[in-house]
């Protein structure tokens, strides 16, 4: 029989835990006793569930958490197409961050966006969890080249920030994440624009997401900037029983 779900060997050893991730669309109770079998089989310990907007959601979405996947998260992603960039006014002045702002990042801004991932939903990961998957990520982004990490500032500090990459998810260029730690002051705009010029999006297509549906200013931002709802997503973690991140 084939595997379904893929190891994912970083997570696993970031967490200290066996952890694999499988797609869920279109699921049967047939495929998800079958995907249950397989984790215990293989020695899971936890099991990230996707499942993308489909004509069948809600079917598929209440025999999931039946098999006990258990939603963490909703997310939404957003699409550019290749179009001339329109930039909206703004003061604020976005730039690449480098490894001189990771001290002030980890201070200032991964307290704000930690609370907003599935892992921090997840009790059995917690906020904690959250905090450190942030600041490995950030650390990542700011020495891989396909990455860009950028932020805009004042005189008291940060005031935006954002990852993106290149190519992202589906292949594209994408926002990965988008966040005004100072509210009303033009951050999202000016690290939108930045983002648009480093892959050249009046040629290229772009992506944006995966964003927490609950979490709408990042989204009208970048509607503001031609980008368009296109799928949701729900992710559930499986954990097999008596275990957790620790």
């Amino acid at each position: 029989m084939s595997e379904r779900i893929e190891a994912l060997p970083w997570d696993s050893e970031f967490f200290d835990l066996s952890i694999g991730r499988v797609e869920l669309d279109g699921a049967t109770d047939a495929d998800l006793t079958a995907i249950e079998t397989e984790a215990y089989d293989r020695g899971f310990d936890c099991v990230y569930g996707s499942l993308v907007t489909s004509d069948d959601v809600t079917n598929v979405g209440i025999r999931i958490q039946s098999h006990d996947f258990l939603l963490s998260d909703l997310s939404t992603m957003l699409d550019r197409p290749a179009i001339p960039i329109t930039r909206v006014p703004t003061s604020a002045v976005a730039r690449a961050a480098t490894e001189d702002d990771l001290a002030t990042i980890v201070e200032t801004v991964i307290p704000i966006i930690a609370p907003w991932s599935r892992f921090a939903a997840d009790p059995r990961f917690g906020l904690e969890a959250s905090t450190r998957m942030w600041i490995a990520e950030v650390k990542r982004g700011l020495r891989d080249d396909h990455r860009l990490i950028t932020i805009t500032e004042d005189d008291i500090g940060i005031t935006g920030f954002s990852t993106q990459s290149s190519p992202g998810e589906f292949g594209l260029p994408g926002y990965e994440s988008v966040t005004a730690t100072k509210p009303g002051s033009g951050a999202a705009h000016a690290l939108i624009h930045y983002f648009l010029d480093w892959v050249n999006a009046s040629e290229t297509k772009t992506t944006a997401g995966w964003m927490a549906v609950r979490n709408i200013p990042p989204s009208r931002a970048l509607e503001k900037h031609g980008y368009m709802l296109t799928r949701s997503r729900g992710s559930y973690h499986w954990w097999r029983e008596g275990s957790s991140y620790a």
